[in-house]
């Protein structure tokens, strides 16, 4: 389901950038409505599982700057594409800086983090009720 609805923001921001007017805002408040289950799953469903199985922390991290980076994203497209108060080069810096930040950081974390990773792919972890 959340697949689904990752996609369903995506193409929601797709229409939102490619219409102008009231149906950009109609589709970024579309794409939010979207967004918003992901995040509650990331940060009470997942969470709860990641300390099942032992990898409370890393999940932390990890699922912090998920949540932090993938709310600035709206918030870029917002001001560059319904308040035209973003250049069209700074909303480009933006999503660059936001990407890499998004992927290398989140990248560096998980491979720093695999004893944890690999605890619970082993099927080596105590289940905490």
């Amino acid at each position: 389901m959340l697949v689904a609805l990752d996609i369903l923001m995506v193409l929601a921001g797709l229409a939102g950038g490619i219409n102008s007017g009231p149906g950009c805002l109609w589709m970024y408040l579309l794409g939010c409505a979207f967004f918003v289950p992901i995040v509650y799953d990331l940060l009470f469903t997942f969470r709860y599982k990641a300390a099942e199985v032992g990898t409370a922390p890393v999940y932390t991290k990890l699922m912090g700057i998920t949540v932090v980076l993938w709310t600035l994203y709206p918030l870029v497209f917002f001001f560059a594409e319904y308040k035209n108060t973003l250049s069209e080069t700074n909303e480009i810096l933006c999503y660059a800086v936001l990407d890499v930040i998004a992927k290398c950081v989140f990248g560096l974390i998980l491979l720093n983090s695999r004893e944890s990773i690999e605890k619970v792919t082993d099927g080596g972890y105590e289940t905490v009720v």
